[in-house]
C-alpha cells in the first residue's frame, strides 16, 4: 500500500500535480513578513534609538552600511551609471510662500496645544509638567507641541482611580440590590454571577420579558369552533408527541413549544381529524427547528407518521402554521419558569423531576390551556413539594422569584392534582415515562387527596 501511494506521488509531481500549496509557496526566506503591530514597534525603536543619539540622520548603522556596500558594488559595477540631475534652484517667491505657510501651520498647533493645555484638568496635566510649562512659556520646540497632541499605542493610561471608582459603583449597587429582596430571601443571581450558563446578570430581566411577553401567546378555548375535533383527540396527539420526543431524544422545550404551537394555530384555523397529526408532527418539526442543535430531517418526522403524509404537505402546513402565526415563534414556556423557580429555591433534583411529571401530565387538560405559563408552573412545583412533605411549601424565595402567593396558587394547583387523579388509563407515555429510574420513578409518588396549605 505504501508503495502504491508513492508511485502514485510520483506520477502526481510528474505531471505537475498533487503538489500542496505549502510547497509551492515561495520560501521564508525570500519573503519579508510585515504586521501593523511589528511597524509601530520598530518606530518606536527607531525613535528612542534616535533620541539617545545612536542613529543620526534617521539612519542606522546597518542601513549606512548596506547603503556603501551598495554605492561601493555600483561604481564597480561594467553597468552604466544612472545620470544625476541638479536640483534647480527655487524662486525667492516661492520660497517665501512656504516659509509663511509653515509658520502660520506651527502657530495654529502651538494654538491648539496651548488651548487643549489649559482646558484640560489638573489632574491631567500632572503628567505632562514638562510639556506644558514649556508651551506656556514660549520655549518649546515645534516637534514637542506636534508630539503632545498625540498618544503613542504603547502608553498606559492610569486606571487606578477608574478601577477603585468602579469598586465603589459596584458596591453601591450591591447594597442597592440587597435591600430590595425580602427578608429571608437571597440574591441567587448574584450567586451565580460567575457561571455564564446561568446568565446571572440577565436572568431577572429575561424573566420579566417572559411575563410580559406571555399574555401574547395566550391560548383560548377553541373546541367549540372545531367541528371534527374533541379533547380527547387532543390528549391522544399531546400524548403521542410525547412519544416523538422522547424516540428521538428531544429536548423538553422542544416538546413544550410543539404542543404551544398546536393550540394557537387550532385556535385561529378549523382542521380535520384527518389532518390533526399533520398539525402535531409539522409543529415537532418547526420547534425542532428553533430549539435543536441537531434537529431531525424531515425524513424522520415523515417516517414517525408512518408515511401517512408526504414531505410536500408537512412543507405546505408549516408555511402555513408560520403565517398564521406571523413567524413569531419565541414563546415563554411553563417549563422555562419552573426551572427557573426550583433554581432560586436551590430544590433537589427529584423534587424538579416531579414537578416536571405534573406539568408534563397537564399538557394533555384542555382545561388548562387558558393558565399562564408563569402561574401553572408555580402551581405543579407547589403541588411537588406538597408530595414530598415539606412543611412550607411555598416560602419567601418562590413567592418572589415567581410573583405569586400560596393563596393565588391554590385554586390552580387544586385542578392539577384533579386532572393527575383521574388520567386516562390508556395514555400511559408520560407515567411510563416518568416511572423509569432515570426519573427516579417519581410517577409512582402517591397524590395527595387534597391541598393543605
Amino acid at each position: 500500500m505504501n508503495r502504491l501511494m508513492e508511485a502514485s506521488r510520483n506520477i502526481a509531481n510528474k505531471n505537475g500535480l498533487g503538489k500542496r500549496k505549502a510547497e509551492i509557496s515561495p520560501k521564508k526566506g525570500d519573503t519579508k513578513k510585515r504586521s501593523a503591530l511589528g511597524d509601530l514597534t520598530n518606530a518606536a525603536k527607531k525613535e528612542a534609538a534616535i533620541a539617545a543619539g545612536k542613529v543620526k540622520d534617521g539612519l542606522s548603522k546597518a542601513e549606512k552600511a548596506v547603503g556603501g556596500r551598495m554605492t561601493r558594488a555600483r561604481s564597480k559595477s561594467l553597468l552604466p551609471q544612472p545620470e544625476v540631475t541638479v536640483a534647480q534652484p527655487v524662486p525667492a517667491d516661492v520660497v517665501s510662500k512656504e516659509n509663511t505657510r509653515v509658520s502660520r501651520t506651527k502657530s495654529i498647533s502651538k494654538k491648539v496645544a496651548s488651548s487643549k493645555a489649559h482646558s484640560s484638568p489638573a489632574k491631567d496635566r500632572k503628567h505632562r509638567p514638562s510639556k506644558v510649562s514649556k508651551e506656556n512659556d514660549g520655549s518649546s520646540s515645534d516637534d514637542d507641541t506636534e508630539s503632545s497632541l498625540y498618544k503613542t499605542a504603547v502608553s498606559t493610561p492610569n486606571i487606578c482611580e477608574s478601577v477603585e471608582n468602579l469598586n465603589l459603583k459596584n458596591d453601591k449597587l450591591t447594597v442597592e440590590l440587597k435591600s430590595k429582596f425580602p427578608d429571608g430571601v437571597t440574591d441567587f443571581d448574584a450567586e451565580t454571577i460567575n457561571d455564564p450558563f446561568q446568565v446571572g446578570l440577565y436572568a431577572e430581566d429575561i424573566f420579566a420579558y417572559y411575563k410580559r411577553r406571555e399574555l401574547r401567546f395566550s391560548v383560548k378555548k377553541y373546541l367549540e369552533r372545531q367541528t371534527e375535533l374533541n379533547r380527547n383527540m387532543r390528549a391522544i396527539l399531546v400524548d403521542w408527541m410525547v412519544e416523538v420526543q422522547e424516540s428521538f431524544e428531544l429536548n423538553h422545550e422542544t416538546l413544550y413549544l410543539a404542543v404551544k404551537i398546536v393550540d394557537l394555530f387550532l385556535g385561529k384555523v378549523q382542521v380535520k381529524r384527518d389532518k390533526l397529526q399533520l398539525v402535531g408532527t409539522t409543529a415537532l418539526y418547526i420547534s425542532a427547528k428553533y430549539d435543536e442543535r441537531c434537529p431531525p430531517l424531515i425524513d424522520d418526522f415523515c417516517y414517525i407518521c408512518d408515511d401517512a403524509y408526504p414531505q410536500q404537505d408537512v412543507l405546505r402546513m408549516e408555511a402555513r402554521i408560520l403565517k398564521v402565526l406571523e413567524f413569531d415563534i419565541g414563546m415563554p414556556l411553563s417549563y422555562r419558569f419552573l426551572r427557573r423557580y426550583a433554581r432560586c429555591a436551590k430544590l433537589e433534583m427529584e423534587t424538579l423531576t416531579l414537578a416536571r411529571f405534573l406539568l408534563e401530565t397537564c399538557l394533555m387538560d384542555y382545561d388548562l390551556i387558558d393558565a399562564r405559563d408563569s402561574m401553572i408552573a408555580g402551581a405543579v412545583l407547589m403541588l411537588a413539594l406538597i408530595m414530598k412533605g415539606v412543611e412550607d411549601p411555598w416560602n419567601a424565595t418562590l413567592t418572589y422569584y415567581s410573583g405569586y402567593t400560596s393563596t393565588e396558587l391554590k385554586d390552580l394547583t387544586t385542578r392539577v392534582l384533579a386532572y393527575v387523579s383521574t388520567t386516562q388509563t390508556h395514555l400511559k407515555t408520560i407515567r411510563s415515562k416518568y416511572s423509569h429510574k432515570v426519573f427516579y420513578e417519581v410517577a409512582k409518588i402517591p397524590l395527595p387527596k387534597e391541598i393543605k396549605l
